[in-house]
């Protein structure tokens, strides 16, 4: 007996044909794929995403699904190999409130992985001269708070210290003062001051405190100080008993 082998090869075909198209819509409903910005995530249609609750690593629970970069989220967020976030509310891009995912063996139902990994930067830590890293995930970036000396993107750039005023002058920025009895304009360039003589009158109003001297720049009509012995500061405020230190906005004396 001969044997057709190109109706058995056919037959073959035609069979696992049948077999992928019957099994199809099952495996398409088990596991769906979705591609996001920066993340790839996997996610099951016929789960009770609801039958669970996910807790951040202080005890608060992660609101879902939530909106962030204008996505919804069913689940949290991997950020690196060993941590996830979520927002504790259900509008990130509104709120900005979020934590660390606790570890996953109290989260039984994740579905998430990132192909394209955002790790956290502040784990080598970028921020020079004493900062400290913030991870800010909404931006996937991070930020550094620099010591009152520093400035810069990674304090990588130092201020400039007004010994008349007690106080640190950022990168660029401009300040009048009198120094041995002229009156100055400087600005910190690359943490160096630089100081010019500049014209100036009386002050019509005196806001130098202590006694303090005022002087009027002509060009600016900055009011500028020159204080008694045993006073400092921009309006000779400071006595030589107080301890000094500036905040962004703010003077606060410290003893």
């Amino acid at each position: 007996m001969h044997k057709c082998v190109g109706v058995d090869y056919i037959t073959q075909n035609i069979m696992m044909l049948y077999f992928v198209l019957l099994f199809l819509p099952y495996v398409l409903s088990v596991r769906t794929r979705m591609v996001l910005p920066r993340y790839e995530t996997f996610s099951a249609r016929n789960v009770n995403r609801n039958s669970h609750k996910v807790l951040t690593v202080e005890g608060k629970e992660c609101k879902f699904p939530f909106r962030h970069g204008g996505s919804t989220h069913h689940h949290c967020i991997t950020i690196s190999f060993s941590s996830s976030w979520c927002s504790l509310t259900h509008n990130f891009d509104r709120d900005f409130l979020w934590g660390y995912c606790a570890p996953a063996n109290t989260q039984p139902i994740v579905f998430v992985h990132s192909s394209r990994r955002f790790t956290d930067p502040c784990q080598v830590n970028p921020c020079q001269n004493g900062g400290i890293c913030t991870l800010v995930p909404r931006r996937r970036s991070f930020e550094c708070s620099c010591p009152e000396s520093f400035t810069g993107r990674h304090c990588d750039q130092r201020k400039c210290y007004e010994t008349i005023h007690l106080r640190y002058y950022d990168i660029g920025k401009s300040w009048g003062r009198i120094y041995l009895r002229n009156v100055e304009r400087c600005t910190c360039v690359d943490g160096e001051i630089s100081c010019e003589r500049v014209r100036y009158t009386v002050c019509s109003e005196n806001p130098c405190e202590n006694d303090g001297t005022c002087r009027l720049i002509t060009a600016t009509r900055e009011a500028v100080c020159a204080c008694r012995p045993g006073y400092s500061g921009p309006y000779c405020s400071i006595g030589e008993s107080n301890c000094y230190m500036l905040t962004q906005s703010l003077f606060d004396l410290h003893c």
